[in-house]
């Protein structure tokens, strides 16, 4: 890891947001087992593949709404989930209130 990289991971707090979303996902009752196993493996695939934490995070804060809003095991879903969860996505908007997919 470069210097930039870690004065960046210590700026953005990048270790302790990628414990926080993992402790979430793991004490989250709304997420199955098989899900939280799932999400942790695809966490353990991305930072052996160089993804860095930072970019992890975000990936996990995304699926772990994404599998709230699924409110079924990944396996399970099928297509009318995906476009369900699609129609969430496209009309979710920010915290001032403009839309997300713009």
């Amino acid at each position: 890891m470069s210097i930039l990289q870690s004065i960046m991971e210590d700026l953005y707090n990048t270790e302790k947001r990628l414990e926080s979303i993992l402790r979430k996902i793991n004490d989250s009752k709304e997420i199955s087992k098989s899900n939280k196993k799932l999400l942790v493996e695809f966490t353990n695939h991305c930072l052996a593949d160089s993804v860095g934490k930072n970019k992890a995070s975000r990936y996990l804060y995304d699926l772990y709404n994404i599998t709230i809003w699924l409110n079924k095991d990944f396996e399970k879903a099928n297509k009318q989930d995906i476009e369900r969860i699609m129609v969430i996505l496209q009309s979710a908007t920010n915290k001032s209130g403009e839309p997300y997919s713009e």
